[in-house]
């Protein structure tokens, strides 16, 4: 649904009759009460859920089985100013932060991560400060996400993939074939099975588990893993004979598809992370139905409540940061989505040819993370990590 379609769904048990009899309720105590609760946004499943009618200065409590949907997640406080800095690396040619944990006390990133280098090491910083320079295995993975126990996970960035991880100062191999995109604060894994051509999307209950490959949905072809959230779904992609779709593979097993926002599925969805409580997405072709305009562009998705929200109509206008690639793009001023705001950081431009990406921002926006490039993919300027804090 769409925010109209949701308000609509939440008015719905106020439609119930006319009460009768004097009003024993403080009217000016109760909206302030509600005011309240919504600010807090608290849902409690054990709640008794009670519809509040009035008419005629007269009001009355009544109890409904309506199907009460939960509020949707409030947006971070967009930062009033932010201040960058590069990030150390150690004495390597060039670095690239690549993720970090949801409250962004832990960066994870890589030295020399151009296809063919002779060395590498994977970087952890935490809180800013360069804490591990960890040397990968002769296959030399990539790190794309970290979580807030420190274990990061990614895949070796030369074909075949193979997965591994990051835990107590070692790179192990993950068990299976194939890369690791992501992991949650549970510790859960969600990558892709690569091999022999074959490709599906495949998560890991634990570091130290088997991993376990998505039934690839009827219809379905070319698979991949977008991102995990803390309940353990695993947003995918697919190709399909309508175009790209989205899916989430829930913990149980089971397969949902994403319906795009013009409820006639006629738009193709790329995902591209989790962030706020919200899936983002890159939305193309389509039209809304209720308000006659185009869905293409930046959009978000609600999964409890199945609520699209525009955030741009422009699909680089900021930046969505991602633990994959997808959606990924060099800007020449580093701009990064805080809900549906967007937050210009300041830049550290040196030289006319300098870019940016921006490849991580923390659950409450106060960190953010990226990168400096070369426009021109120039070896005589080399990658930067850059941190910004932001208040």
């Amino acid at each position: 649904m769409n925010d109209d379609e949701y308000g609509t769904s939440l008015l719905r048990p106020l439609d119930t009759g006319v009460p009768d009899g004097p009003s024993r309720i403080n009217v000016a105590k109760a909206m302030g009460d509600g005011r309240r609760a919504r600010r807090v946004r608290t849902v409690s499943t054990a709640a008794v859920i009670t519809a509040v009618v009035a008419t005629a200065g007269a009001l009355v409590l009544r109890p409904t089985t309506e199907h009460v949907l939960p509020a949707l997640p409030p947006d971070p406080v967009k930062p009033s100013s932010c201040v960058a800095q590069k990030l150390e690396f150690g004495k390597a040619a060039s670095a690239e932060v690549t993720g970090g944990d949801p409250t962004g006390t832990y960066l994870v990133g890589t030295t020399n991560s151009w296809a063919g280098a002779e060395s590498r090491t994977v970087l952890v910083w935490e809180k800013g400060e360069l804490t591990a320079s960890v040397p990968t295995p002769e296959r030399m993975p990539v790190m794309s996400d970290i979580n807030g126990s420190g274990i990061a996970v990614g895949g070796t960035a030369e074909m075949p993939s193979l997965p591994f991880f990051l835990r107590d100062g070692k790179v192990t191999r993950l068990k299976g074939d194939g890369t690791a995109i992501a992991i949650n604060e549970a510790g859960e894994i969600a990558g892709n099975y690569e091999k022999r051509g074959e490709a599906a999307p495949q998560r890991w209950a634990s570091p130290d588990a088997e991993p376990e490959v998505m039934p690839v949905p009827a219809g379905a072809n070319g698979g991949r893993t977008v991102d995990i959230d803390e309940n353990g779904t695993v947003v995918t992609s697919f190709y399909t004979t309508k175009g790209e779709k989205a899916f989430l593979w829930h913990a149980d097993g089971s397969v949902e598809p994403i319906a795009g926002p013009d409820r006639l599925d006629r738009s193709n969805v790329q995902p591209i992370a989790f962030h706020f409580g919200w899936l983002y997405a890159e939305v193309r072709g389509g039209q809304s139905s209720a308000a006659g305009r185009s869905d293409s562009g930046i959009q978000r998705y609600h999964v409890p409540t199945r609520t699209w929200q525009q955030v741009s109509a422009a699909t680089w206008e900021a930046h969505v940061p991602a633990p994959t690639n997808i959606g990924g793009f060099q800007s020449e001023i580093p701009q990064v989505f805080v809900g549906r705001q967007i937050l210009e950081l300041p830049d550290m431009t040196e030289t006319p040819d300098d870019g940016y990406t921006v490849d991580f921002i923390s659950e409450n926006a106060k960190v953010v993370a990226g990168n400096k490039f070369s426009l021109t993919a120039s070896d005589n300027n080399p990658p930067d990590p850059i941190i910004w804090s932001c208040r």
